[in-house]
């Protein structure tokens, strides 16, 4: 793939408007035009803050990308030399596979999970994914941050970390322009809640020395070994493995890539025209076709972490499918779908000889010289004319149809028909009229929109609070990820909700919750509201992990339950319990 390099926005912009540059594009191809920020010379892995102003909330996109750019297009088709490695027996046939595929599997996990989620509030569905073992290894390694920053004063808990997480996901429902103003005293940003959760600058020390490795074991490794994902990776591989906890029980999956937004200078951020997200971390993720329930997502690292020798499949795409059909245990009860980027025939061979159903949409130059109606042709005739073409040997079927423009696809297991029936607005009759169309070209439409259903869905109340360290938008968009599965998982054993009234659930109860920790410099204990019951959220009070202590220095506190004094209390919720009521208390 050809490459420029350039020194500014403005020469960029300069060269891909130009007449000359667009002209030695291929049309077909100009949809994959990438323009990626290079890499330093050097990288200094033990780095964790960037030189902006994390206290701004908008999303202004920046107007720079700093240091070296290249811009990654496809030259005009040339005739290649290369002798082709697979050899296929194209025939114009009505595609017939040897294969056959169960799908019982599936439903029963889907029962599985219900049965356990059943009954389980937000709070408890979205501790089943960002559990307390992440909870604690954020705790740690913020601890050994802080002492390797010669602060030995700082101290923090696993509330702490539930309360900043609650006004994260606070931030994504109820957003001011400044981070600082969530704590102003003033009558048009007075949010009392947050003032009584945490001070500020309690939140600014945990943002300051939160962490999720431990940055002294990278000194031992090489520099060009290290991992460029080091300060994250143990999160990511976490909420990964947890996001299988119950099994992939979705039949219909889409492989696709997802940008998180990102307003610093760091070399693996990218600009990617025509997203709604421009300038960010690009993402892989495999998700649920129906629900956009996410099983894995992967960072993209740039090509030279590709590793395509244990599949055989060359090329960047090709590899993506390959890792993330890597997490199916039972690959045939699955269908996958995904665009052109991915697709060729290398990959739909190699899915095929692992038993996985596929389908995506395909380039022309991909499809091992399938005979099919040229686009020239193609377009010379009717909306809803199709051509088709099956490989005997290999069992692949390509096909090009006519709708606006020409679609091509490649699939190792769709037939043609039955036909269905597409409503488009024909401007010559200027009407709505009715076109045919393949099956696989129904299903692909009908399935491929999983990861842009995740993704709609965290961009709806996404965090909006940044922060100095460069993974500080991956974080938040790990969280919110974690938040979007867990409702989905919440919905589909329990009563239907609205996704804002889910988020604000969890926010409220992780704003409530009790801690030592978190305002030191408080002395005392501020007044209560009257009833317990509407203080402490119900998800607060039926949830686990409650432990009744004995009140400090014995003081006199009045029962939740039968209003008479108590020297014991439950720590989580933060009201005084004899030891006869605290079974009471915490049941419905």
């Amino acid at each position: 793939m050809p490459r420029k390099q350039v020194k500014s926005l403005k020469h960029l912009r300069e060269i891909i408007n130009s007449q000359n540059w667009i002209n030695n594009i291929d049309s077909d191809e100009n949809e994959c035009l990438d323009i990626v920020e290079l890499p330093p010379n050097q990288v200094d892995q033990l780095s964790d803050l960037e030189d902006l102003d994390d206290d701004i909330i908008n999303d202004e996109e920046p107007d720079d990308v700093p240091g070296d750019i290249e811009i990654h297009y496809q030259q005009k088709k040339k005739k290649s030399t290369k002798n082709n490695s697979f050899v296929s027996k194209w025939q114009k046939i009505e595609p017939k596979y040897s294969k056959t595929y169960p799908t019982v599997e599936i439903q029963e996990r889907k029962n599985r999970l219900i049965e356990e989620l059943k009954g389980k509030t937000p709070v408890e569905c979205f501790e089943k994914l960002f559990d307390e073992f992440i909870i604690s290894d954020i705790v740690k390694h913020s601890l050994i941050y802080s002492r390797q920053n010669n602060d030995h004063n700082f101290h923090v808990s696993n509330e702490c970390i539930k309360k900043f997480i609650g006004i994260l996901l606070f931030s994504g429902y109820h957003s001011v322009p400044q981070e600082r103003l969530y704590w102003s005293e003033d009558e048009d940003f007075d949010i009392n809640f947050i003032r009584k959760c945490m001070t500020r600058n309690r939140y600014m020390e945990i943002k300051k020395y939160i962490h999720f490795s431990d940055n002294s074991e990278l000194l031992s490794i090489p520099s060009e070994e290290r991992d460029k994902l080091f300060k994250i990776r143990p999160l990511l591989e976490k909420l990964n493995q947890n996001f299988l906890k119950f099994g992939v029980f979705s039949k219909f999956l889409s492989i696709d890539e997802q940008m998180v937004r990102y307003f610093g200078h760091h070399y693996l951020k990218q600009f990617i025209r025509a997203k709604p997200i421009r300038f960010g971390f690009k993402q892989w993720a495999i998700c649920c076709s129906e629900t956009g329930y996410c099983y894995r997502m992967d960072v993209y690292e740039g090509k030279s972490t590709t590793n395509t020798k244990e599949t055989g499949v060359t090329g960047l795409g090709a590899s993506v499918v390959a890792k993330m059909v890597s997490i199916l245990d039972q690959p045939e009860q699955h269908e996958i779908f995904f665009d052109s980027f991915f697709t060729g025939f290398s990959l739909m061979k190699y899915l095929n000889d692992i038993n996985v159903r596929a389908t995506g949409t395909c380039r022309f130059d991909r499809m091992n010289k399938c005979p099919l109606t040229k686009d020239k042709e193609m377009k010379k005739k009717s909306r809803g004319t199709y051509d088709y073409q099956f490989d005997t040997k290999n069992e692949i079927l390509a096909i090009t149809w006519m709708d606006n423009s020409c679609v091509k696809l490649l699939s190792n297991h769709e037939t043609i028909e039955p036909l269905s029936w597409a409503k488009r607005w024909s401007r010559s009759e200027k009407k709505e009229i009715t076109i045919s169309q393949p099956k696989l070209i129904n299903q692909y439409n009908k399935y491929m929109g999983g990861v842009d259903k995740m993704d709609w869905n965290v961009q709806k109340y996404r965090i909006k609070i940044r922060g100095k360290k460069w993974y500080f938008p991956l974080v938040t968009n790990a969280i919110d990820v974690a938040l979007v599965n867990s409702y989905v998982l919440y919905c589909m054993a329990n009563d239907q909700i609205s996704l804002l009234d889910y988020r604000r659930t969890v926010a409220r109860a992780y704003l409530t919750l009790s801690s030592d920790l978190s305002d030191p410099k408080q002395q005392g204990r501020k007044a209560l509201p009257k009833s317990s019951l509407t203080r402490v959220p119900v998800d607060i009070r039926l949830s686990g992990n409650h432990v009744i202590e004995r009140t400090e220095m014995g003081r006199q506190r009045k029962c939740a339950i039968c209003k008479a004094n108590a020297r014991k209390e439950c720590k989580k919720c933060n009201v005084g319990l004899h030891m006869e009521c605290f079974i009471k208390w915490h049941k419905k």
